[in-house]
């Protein structure tokens, strides 16, 4: 007998509740940056613009919480 999450785990889809969000969804193809600082937000999306990845983007946000003055 195979055994598999749903064996392990069981649980019925009646037991989910619906979220509902005052915020829209967002789809992109190129990148997104997300943080409740808009200046951090603009550090990460420009190292997006100038070929960096995600961990770089991310960097750049956190580093940017760290020292706000930029």
């Amino acid at each position: 007998m195979p055994l598999n999450s749903q064996a392990v785990y069981a649980r019925s889809q009646a037991d989910l509740v619906p979220f509902t969000s005052r915020r829209s969804t967002v789809h992109s193809t190129k990148g997104i940056v997300s943080c409740t600082q808009p200046l951090a937000a603009a550090a990460g999306q420009r190292i997006l613009k100038e070929g960096g990845n995600a961990a770089d983007a991310a960097v750049a946000v956190g580093m940017y919480h760290l020292s706000p003055a930029g």
